[in-house]
């Protein structure tokens, strides 16, 4: 068990005992004076420390993590983006918003032409049929993110394994 896991776990131990003590005991009393909080205390910052170093140590790989997992979100709930987008741009569940982005554009365009850009994101604002295709789009967006970054983040993997040397120039090297 590394380190940051063991102070965690003590830290959830001393937790624990407290919490199956219940109120008044004095188990409660001792950790609630000074002498009992600095231990607990100080494995709680330990811990923030040991955390804080994990994060630096593995920067890339958190970040990775991250973008894989919001690509994944949002190819799974694609109108976590687009509903606050549209009504953003202007385009509301009752149409076109008042001094919007989307009625400057409306009144450029003046007639909206079926089926065109303009018309299916109204559509997609009013929860019609236009919401499936935006929704679609947006998803297919995070798919392609998730995918982009997780293949990214193996064939960096993949070359520090394979090219150990940093180089990548005949010097592939696969030990058993």
């Amino acid at each position: 068990m590394d380190k940051a896991a063991k102070t965690l776990a003590q830290v959830a131990a001393i937790l624990m005992q407290i919490a199956a003590a219940g109120p008044g005991s004095k188990a409660i009393a001792v950790v609630s004076t000074t002498a009992g909080i600095q231990p607990v205390a100080a494995g709680v910052l330990e811990a923030a420390n040991n955390v804080t170093q994990y994060a630096s140590d593995n920067w890339n790989f958190l970040m990775s993590a991250a973008g894989i997992a919001g690509g994944a979100l949002i190819a799974v709930l694609p109108q976590v983006i687009t509903g606050p987008v549209l009504y953003l741009a202007g385009v509301g569940m009752k149409g076109i918003i008042a001094k919007s982005v989307a009625a400057l554009v409306h009144s450029y365009i003046g007639n909206v032409v079926k089926e065109s850009v303009f018309s299916i994101l109204q559509s997609a604002g009013r929860g019609g049929w236009g919401a499936a295709v935006v929704n679609w789009l947006i998803s297919l967006f995070g798919k392609l993110m998730a995918g982009a970054i997780a293949g990214g983040s193996l064939w960096i993997w993949l070359k520090a394994i394979l090219f150990p040397d940093g180089e990548g120039n005949n010097s592939l090297r696969i030990n058993f």
